[in-house]
């Protein structure tokens, strides 16, 4: 079967586009659309998923649309504007700092939350779905997050 190029190429961004619904290496930008972080994740070695330059092998392609990523949200019970990453980072940002509510988090990984930046403060460790931070006296307290 042959598939004419431009049909391949409105399939993979219709896959592209679906990847970042489902939360598949998404960040949120300041205007609340999703993109996926450039050089965000790579399932195994020479496999970088981005959405604005997909890769050409498909086992990468479709390893990139099925990659684990925890996300962040800014309302409890996973509302609101979020991000998903597979990324430590020892500063959330301007726009997420002391904003994160609630926490999806994939089956067997774990996620330590830091009060300050450059993982100092102190921290809380979840490694499972968390619907309310408030719970544990943690809504809107995160600078710096580790994933593992």
């Amino acid at each position: 079967m042959h598939i004419q190029k431009p049909l391949f190429k409105v399939l993979r961004l219709a896959i592209i586009t679906a990847a970042a619904s489902a939360g598949c290496a998404v960040d949120a930008t300041t205007d609340n659309t999703a993109t996926v972080e450039s050089g965000l994740y790579s399932p195994y070695p020479g496999c970088v998923c981005d959405a604005n330059n997909p890769p050409s092998d498909m086992t990468c392609f479709f390893n990139c649309l099925y990659a684990p990523s925890v996300t962040f949200y800014e309302d409890i019970n996973f509302s609101g504007a979020s991000f998903s990453t597979m990324k430590d980072r020892d500063f959330v940002g301007w726009d997420w700092n002391d904003r994160i509510s609630s926490v999806r988090v994939p089956p067997g990984y774990t996620v330590y939350l830091y009060a300050d930046w450059y993982y100092g403060g102190g921290w809380l460790t979840l490694s499972s779905d968390t619907a309310d931070l408030r719970n544990y006296g943690w809504n809107d307290a995160a600078s710096s997050i580790r994933i593992r």
